[in-house]
């Protein structure tokens, strides 16, 4: 399953050769937006991981993955832009449409959701006309590195980095409860680490358990982006207190196809 995981992402990744037109005026890392071998020896060595392990320890399996994690820290530990928050959501929903146009190559019929009510997931899947499940699709490149830090032993970036806003999550689980929403709903979350790349998800119900049973909120550094001047008075207009849900406990490319079809 692990390879059809590996050539599905492969596919996706051949649709998206333009997007490089939205990111060439900003700094990505070298493997940012392709498949190297050695993504293909963390994919089959980590993702089959029982439980995290420390970081160094993959080094004697993975001996290119110590100068790629030194790589890794340098670039992403350096200031890289001030997130300008409506860029960051432009560039964000160029993703989206990407894996939206690749599930409908597959059959799978998944649109934009109502916007004008944005507690609900983002993306709809119709199955025969009808509402079959809800999407809220993520996009992310740059890994927590501080996980092992912020969260003890038990968390590396490799495993740790996927975000999930907590406001976002209680609105939409609170949908869930009340009735709202009665179709399966999911976080689908596109990983493209210069170690860990694919898409993985997660469906709403297993995402609060973790929250409410494991998570420890995080409250990332704020930045220049995550404010808005309106009518004169500046306004934090970002959420910046989110969880880190475990990589291990989401599943696969190929899972996602099985249950959206």
């Amino acid at each position: 399953m692990l390879t059809e995981d590996i050539a599905l992402y492969q596919e996706l990744l051949d649709l998206c050769g333009d997007i490089t037109q939205y990111t060439e005026n900003t700094q990505t890392f070298h493997s940012q937006m392709s498949w190297t071998p050695l993504n293909e020896k963390c994919n089959h060595t980590i993702l089959p991981l029982s439980e995290v392990v420390p970081r160094q320890s993959l080094f004697p399996k993975i001996p290119e993955l110590e100068q790629e994690c030194k790589e890794c820290w340098k670039f992403y530990l350096s200031p890289r832009n001030k997130s300008i928050r409506v860029l960051d959501i432009q560039l964000g929903r160029k993703f989206e449409f990407k894996l939206i146009e690749f599930l409908k190559r597959k059959g799978i019929d998944c649109r934009k959701g109502d916007e004008e009510d944005k507690r609900f997931p983002d993306n709809v899947v119709y199955t025969d006309g009808k509402k079959s499940a809800y999407l809220e699709i993520k996009y992310q490149s740059a890994p927590w590195l501080w996980a092992y830090r912020e969260e003890g032993s038990n968390r590396e970036c490799y495993e740790g980095s996927p975000a999930l806003d907590i406001k976002k999550l209680k609105q939409q689980y609170e949908l869930i409860k009340s009735g709202a929403i009665t179709i399966p709903s999911y976080y689908v979350y596109w990983l493209d680490f210069p170690c860990i790349k694919g898409v993985f998800f997660i469906s709403i119900e297993d995402m609060y358990k973790f929250f409410e049973e494991e998570a420890i909120l995080f409250d990332r550094k704020e930045r220049e982006g995550d404010f808005k001047t309106i009518n004169g008075v500046k306004k934090k207009v970002s959420a910046t207190i989110k969880i880190h849900p475990s990589l291990f406990r989401m599943k696969s490319f190929s899972q996602l196809l099985e249950v959206l079809i």
